[in-house]
């Protein structure tokens, strides 16, 4: 691939939602096209620039850049080595890479062991992510060792106030049962939320945040954290539109999934109406699963109108 093609691929893209956010943009055409025949979409698409040269442009840019949280994982971690490692610390395992099962932790020295976490919170829907720093941390808190153990992350004063907050502990290891049953065979029921496991064994895991290393390097995630800042300025003044809620929740979980190295997910409608808050609105939640369901995704539980809570699909990762 040229990269000439690249960079065209990318303006074309840019264009698509320059002038306000993509949720917005995509909301636009739905309206738009409402109680429209052909002829008016065919027209809709030439006067709008959206014809099949924008598609083409994403399906590019998603072929070359699908492994890209692959890459700042492993570049992210080979860059901050030079920050972390003192004189006489020595590399003794890597685990930069995904799928690397074989390697408990992503280093391994004669000093420390760490993990690292390059993936932004959103602070909203960010379950999945929650679920994820808090095995690590786990993982590194019961790894018996006299080495110091870190946790790198890219704002730590977000992880923090989740290690700190009184989400129970099932829902945290429900969809990893590897941990799940370390997890209870070591503690059985002695906590029950993730801040009564946190404030025994913070002590532990050092959580380190990435951006105090290199501020240049990671000024992206300061810039990220300003913008998520006047998102939810943006919430508190406007409210948005239920079923964009409920859709974004949907992918996020898909994208996060996708992050983890997972080959598919199963996402139940009662457990997208708990964590969007709309718990009497199944209707409308399995209506939009479906929707995003695509040919090779599989209706794994239904009932007999197709929008209860127990409605249940699982979304292969592409």
């Amino acid at each position: 691939m040229k990269y000439e093609d690249l960079n065209c691929a990318i303006e074309k893209l840019l264009s698509f939602s320059i002038n306000t956010d993509l949720t917005s943009t995509i909301s636009k055409i739905e309206n738009d096209l409402s109680n429209q025949n052909s002829n008016f979409v065919n027209t809709y698409l030439s006067e709008n620039e959206l014809d099949t040269g924008i598609l083409q442009s994403a399906f590019l840019l998603k072929n070359s850049l699908g492994q890209i949280n692959v890459i700042i994982h492993a570049l992210g971690i080979v860059n901050l080595l030079k920050y972390i490692l003192e004189d006489n610390e020595v590399i003794q395992e890597l685990s930069i890479g995904a799928g690397n099962t074989n390697r408990p932790f992503d280093l391994t020295t004669n000093k420390r062991i760490a993990e690292f976490k390059f993936i932004n919170w959103s602070g909203e829907r960010d379950t999945i992510r929650q679920n994820s720093v808090f095995k690590d941390f786990f993982e590194l808190a019961e790894y018996k060792t006299d080495r110091k153990k870190y946790l790198y992350v890219l704002d730590r004063d977000v992880v923090v106030k989740f290690f700190n907050n009184n989400r129970a502990l099932d829902s945290v290891l429900s969809k990893n049962e590897t941990t799940r049953k370390k997890f209870y065979n070591i503690y059985g029921d002695i906590y029950s939320t993730v801040a009564d496991y946190y404030k025994e064994n913070n002590n532990k895991v050092e959580i380190v945040e990435i951006r105090d290393f290199d501020k240049e390097l990671f000024k992206s995630v300061s810039i990220y954290k300003e913008k998520a800042k006047e998102n939810v300025i943006c919430e508190e003044k406007k409210e948005r539109p239920q079923k964009d809620i409920i859709s974004e929740f949907i992918i996020d979980l898909i994208n996060d999934a996708k992050i983890n190295g997972a080959t598919y997910i199963d996402i139940k409608a009662g457990e997208v109406g708990k964590s969007t808050g709309f718990k009497k609105s199944f209707p409308n939640i399995c209506r939009i699963m479906k929707k995003i369901k695509q040919e090779e995704d599989i209706i794994l539980s239904d009932t007999p109108s197709g929008m209860g809570s127990s409605v249940t699909i699982r979304y292969f990762i592409k």
